[in-house]
């Protein structure tokens, strides 16, 4: 009874070795594996570094501009520059008194002042919230033309 406990002992040590030998080999794998795309990693870091160089290495060969020395302006420029806030009464001279503007208004309050509530098959509560904010830009020129030809209206200065 003892040789055969011994030997399935035996049995059993001998596979637990060769269970551990197989881990090995697996960790071994990975670290060669590690180890090449290390490598491999290094050296695109390497070339990536030496681009790096050679562009730096073709900016310093550039000449800095001088500064004082203005070129000429070539191209489409926009200028920006701080433009006041639009008060009630420019408003009322863009939209009232200019013919134009009679125009460009009664275009939109045609375009975007027809009733602005759509029933739920056609677009519904979505379509609705969109007219009315669209209802409302109108509805606000309008309001800042009427602000403006009110005769107790003051312009405020605000320099």
């Amino acid at each position: 009874m003892s040789g055969l406990l011994i030997g399935v002992l035996l049995a059993i040590c001998v596979g637990l070795f060769i269970g551990y030998r197989s881990k090995c080999e697996e960790v071994e794998q990975c670290r060669a594996n590690a180890s090449m795309q290390f490598n491999i990693m290094r050296e695109q870091l390497s070339a990536s570094q030496k681009e790096v160089d050679e562009l730096k290495a073709e900016l310093s060969e550039r000449p800095l501009p001088i500064l004082g020395e203005e070129e000429q302006e070539t191209g489409n420029f926009v200028r920006v520059r701080k433009i006041k806030r639009a008060t009630p009464e420019t408003y009322r001279n863009v939209f009232d008194l200019d013919v134009n503007g009679q125009r460009v208004l009664e275009h939109l309050t045609m375009v975007f002042c027809k009733d602005p509530f759509v029933p739920d098959g056609k677009g519904g509560e979505r379509q609705t919230s969109y007219n009315l904010g669209a209802h409302g830009v109108v509805n606000f020129i309008v309001n800042q033309i009427n602000r403006a030809n009110d005769p107790n209206y003051k312009e405020e200065v605000n320099d």
